[in-house]
């Protein structure tokens, strides 16, 4: 059934790039507009590596594959486009400061556990004289103690909730800036996941971050004072800085002594998305897992990612990014993707019509689940799973606190 049309990859291009243009002409500049951006600029890339150099097999890019992968797209991201384009804060009843201070000390006091127990690891990684042989111990699970305690659990709930340290950050500066301790600990605790993948010199954490902190700055933009936007840029860009630097070397010493360049390799990283998908498209239409690669909160006997070419065969490394949709394409197959697709549409259009608390903590852990899917599905962990569904109930219980104090004082 295949129809092969490599002139078509063109196809993710145009439909993001018209998306694109369309949401940034009619809402600006903001929270989806960045995201659309996101895959427009990966969608590009996409296009630059089949064309500009030989690795790919272009005879591979199928035509079914990009309408099915596209349309997809749409019903995952068009719910989440319209909420953001909605979104304003100022019209939001958030609950009490003391409450948004309590969840706040909550990721606080995590993040503290994730740095107790990365910051170690971090620093015996990077005594390797080649920080890539620490990788390779990593891939090998040979680079730490696999044994897990307390500390390690409550530190992986700490890593997990980087992004929201961030996102109360902002909110603090937005709208009670006067509580510089609070902010500065948020600030500090959002670095939890820099530090836990750098421990296993991965390249992701630094990633995660930056995108983290552009789009939550592009959300609070319009509440934040001029003086303090500008306090901002110059405090990130100390990070951003070393970041860069970490990056480098850790691109450099993985990927430097390879066939193709570090260049390519950057690329790749951002644009192998829809070009590994067509790769995927026919042996994985019936599905591998039935769930139990990327659901494994509902299994016992979970099916790992790392080692799926020790279970099927395929002449490339099947552990490559192929987007959100890829990761759930390959576990589920053709029908039962796009069955979860066309149900998440329908049930994000009904649920994120009103806009509240509530809701808008569920659309930030909607909106990390795509922002981070631009590469694969990176929320198949039980622990990961777990932290945002007790994140969720926490902001629920205080969101019907709110609601039932509210009724209360209209009855008196």
């Amino acid at each position: 059934m295949q129809i092969v049309n490599k002139e078509m990859i063109i196809l993710y291009v145009c439909f993001f790039g018209y998306w694109f243009y369309d949401n940034y002409k009619n809402n600006g500049f903001n929270i989806s507009s960045f995201l659309l951006l996101l895959y427009m600029c990966s969608s590009v890339i996409s296009v630059i590596l089949l064309y500009g150099y030989e690795r790919y097999d272009q005879d591979r890019i199928n035509l079914y594959a990009i309408i099915f992968h596209v349309f997809c797209y749409f019903l995952f991201l068009k719910p989440l486009i319209s909420f953001g384009n909605r979104l304003d804060l100022s019209k939001i009843q958030f609950p009490q400061i003391k409450f948004i201070k309590l969840i706040s000390l909550f990721i606080i006091l995590l993040s503290v556990a994730s740095f107790a127990v990365n910051i170690p690891k971090m620093l015996y990684s990077f005594s390797f004289a080649e920080l890539s042989e620490a990788r390779k111990l990593h891939n090998a699970r040979e680079l730490f103690d696999n044994e897990k305690g307390i500390l390690e659990y409550l530190g992986s709930l700490g890593t997990a909730l980087s992004y929201y340290s961030l996102f109360f950050f902002f909110y603090f500066l937005a709208f009670y800036r006067r509580n510089k301790l609070i902010i500065f600990l948020l600030f500090f605790s959002s670095f939890a996941i820099v530090v836990n993948n750098l421990a296993i010199m991965g390249r992701d954490g630094i990633i995660r971050w930056l995108l983290f902190f552009v789009s939550l700055y592009i959300f609070f933009k319009d509440y934040l004072e001029f003086d303090i936007k500008n306090k901002i840029k110059r405090t990130a860009l100390i990070p951003a800085i070393a970041f860069i630097g970490i990056l480098g070397s850790i691109t450099f010493s993985r990927f430097g002594e390879r066939d193709y360049s570090v260049f390519y390799s950057v690329l790749s990283y951002a644009g192998q998305q829809n070009i590994y998908f067509s790769y995927n498209f026919e042996q994985f239409m019936d599905g591998l897992a039935g769930g139990r690669m990327n659901f494994s909160y509902f299994f016992t006997n979970r099916v790992s990612i790392n080692n799926l070419n020790e279970i099927v065969y395929a002449d490339y490394n099947l552990n490559t990014f192929s987007s959100f949709v890829g990761s759930f394409y390959m576990d589920l197959g053709l029908i039962k993707t796009f069955i979860l697709a066309l149900f998440l549409f329908i049930f994000n259009s009904f649920f994120l019509l009103r806009i509240n608390f509530f809701k808008l903590i569920y659309f930030l852990i909607i909106y990390e689940v795509v922002l981070l899917g631009l590469f694969y599905y990176m929320f198949y962990s039980p622990t990961r799973v777990n932290t945002l569904i007790l994140f969720l109930l926490l902001c629920y219980v205080i969101y019907m606190h709110k609601r039932i104090i509210l009724k209360k004082n209209n009855l008196k």
